[in-house]
């Protein structure tokens, strides 16, 4: 795209998924690239998955999308052609579908006529009209996020007549599955918040550690899909000053955050197969070299690229990533009169009491969970300046007053907590000193959105 300008009569419409694309996007030069070639770029959405996005189509208007789905209506009024990225830039700069080997010297032009609908006395009055009364049989169905595929499953998306696609509402919703043979005309559906939420897979969580020269370290993700389908995992990494940094991906079959029995005897074996909400659990080892320099950050990104076995639905692709900085090595003691800080970070589900841990803890949106950090001075000399802070995890939000848990170590008089922004900070007064030996606990608590 770069150097390139769109084609007359062509909108390109660019919608970073999150806001951390987003602003990889500017880092790497791609927002002034299109820009420049006169694209309209949009703050993090889901592009045309929903009415009102910036990516939705209008009657007459033709859309060639990167977007896994195009059944009538799902991304506009107007026609919508699925493609690759490749395809969608070129057919952008040749004002027509094609592909990049096969570019025009000229774009091709349109005669095309901009329809303006003007209000009429209808519009300004609807607000004003009384609400309308509906009656019939009333199907009340308790259930909250009832997804898209619960509603109209992805198998069936090759069906494109709206006169047959009601019999099969509902048929992957369990205890309806024969809602349509049931239903009647006129009926009506009452159901719990967030219905029609895209059944979208989750890839979680981002994680940073630090790791001793020749040691390892484990970081564990929770892959959910909410439909079947199959899942591929693959990794990519920075070029790290020091050679011989590893990474291996490993299934960890129970889920249980730990490689035990025959799941350390090979990496993973891809693809996967998904059923909706069975969670696919997965442990990344990464292993630093010997002569690693202290302070060396390795950056691990876990790819998740997952099939809808649908050609209509497409594929969906999911990152998370492991930051793994070098820690100075402290196998061997402190010099005399030394002082030297050891921290220790646990999580706990306060909501469903499961066990404090230092590896990781599952939650549900509206769940508490507590962070602890245990602090203590592991050398013979005495620590100053004691400063400690944290960061609220994302997709959290803290709730009540960071703690400084009591009793406080001996040789400190006291300790003020607070909130800066998404840091959480504790703050010892300057003159008091954390002896050799001595040791104390801060934590806060958020819950998840």
């Amino acid at each position: 795209m770069e150097g390139k300008k769109i084609a007359p009569g062509v909108v390109l419409k660019i919608v970073p998924s999150t806001d951390e694309v987003w602003r990889q996007a500017l880092d790497e030069g791609l927002v002034k690239i299109f820009k420049d070639a006169g694209a309209l770029l949009s703050n993090a959405g889901c592009a045309g998955c929903a009415a009102g996005q910036v990516g939705q189509n209008g009657p007459g208007e033709v859309t060639v999308s990167t977007g896994n789905r195009n059944f009538p209506g799902k991304q506009g009024k107007g026609e919508v052609y699925l493609a690759s990225p490749e395809v969608v830039i070129a057919s952008t700069i040749a004002g027509y579908i094609t592909t990049i080997d096969n570019l025009p010297k000229k774009p091709a032009t349109f005669d095309y006529e901009i329809q303006e609908e003007t209000p009429t006395k209808e519009h300004h009055t609807e607000h004003h009209k009384e609400p309308v009364e509906v009656e019939g049989r009333v199907w009340i169905i308790k259930e909250d996020d009832i997804d898209t595929d619960m509603i109209f499953h992805n198998r069936y998306l090759a069906i494109t007549d709206i006169n047959e696609m009601g019999q099969y509402t509902f048929d992957n919703l369990e205890g309806y599955e024969d809602f349509a043979q049931k239903a009647n005309v006129g009926d009506l559906i009452v159901t719990g918040k967030n219905f029609g939420d895209v059944a979208t897979p989750h890839f979680s969580p981002d994680h940073s550690g630090t790791v001793l020269a020749g040691n390892v370290v484990f970081y564990t993700h929770i892959f959910t899909p909410k439909s079947s389908g199959h899942v591929t995992f693959s990794a990519s990494n920075n070029t790290p000053a020091t050679a011989g940094w590893e990474s291996m991906i490993y299934q960890d079959i129970n889920c249980n955050g730990q490689l035990e029995n025959t799941e350390v005897s090979a990496p993973i074996s891809n693809p996967i197969a998904t059923h909706a909400e069975t969670n696919i659990c997965l442990i990344n080892k990464v292993y630093a070299p010997q002569n690693v320099t202290n302070g060396e950050v390795f950056n691990n990104i876990i790819h998740a690229d997952f099939n809808f076995d649908n050609a209509q639905a497409g594929t969906v692709g999911l990152d998370v990533t492991d930051l793994t900085k070098v820690a100075a090595n402290t196998t061997q003691p402190p010099p005399a009169n030394s002082s030297r800080l050891e921290l220790r970070k646990t999580v706990q589900n306060i909501t469903q009491g499961t066990a404090e841990t230092e590896t990781q803890n599952q939650a549900k949106p509206g769940d508490t969970l507590k962070y602890r950090l245990y602090y203590s001075n592991t050398g013979t000399g005495s620590l100053t300046d004691l400063v400690l802070n944290d960061s609220v995890p994302e997709f959290t939000y803290i709730k009540g007053t960071p703690r400084c848990e009591m009793p406080l170590p001996a040789s400190l008089s006291s300790c003020t907590a607070s909130v800066d922004s998404d840091e959480v900070v504790w703050t010892f007064p300057a003159a008091d000193r954390l002896q050799g030996g001595a040791k104390g606990v801060v934590s806060y608590e958020v819950i998840i959105e």
